[in-house]
């Protein structure tokens, strides 16, 4: 906890968090492995067979990148709902 945050994170935020840190690492290591696959195949003479197998990688990459992106999104939702809920339990305490 940042020191004057005042606010103590949950294990299940903790979870969340680390799920969601875990989920962007692999998104930017997609987005490169796409970057690197879209150079290569634009900057390379290949006979048909590897450009196809190249494309059908890029095709797998992209709908991959696309699926972490949705996981991506769907622990930023869970995460805040997370973070609410706590404010609101945090509030209660301190109301009572």
């Amino acid at each position: 906890m940042p020191p004057g945050s005042g606010k103590r994170k949950s294990s299940a935020q903790k979870s969340h968090l680390l799920a969601l840190q875990t989920s962007q690492k692999a998104a930017r290591e997609l987005n490169k492995a796409l970057t690197t696959s879209a150079t290569s195949l634009a900057s390379k003479t290949r006979t048909g067979a590897q450009t196809k197998a190249l494309n059908e990688t890029f095709d797998f990459l992209k709908a991959e990148n696309a699926t972490l992106a949705s996981d991506l999104g769907a622990c930023r939702m869970e995460c805040d709902k997370l973070t609410k809920q706590h404010t609101e339990a945090e509030a209660q305490l301190n109301s009572a």
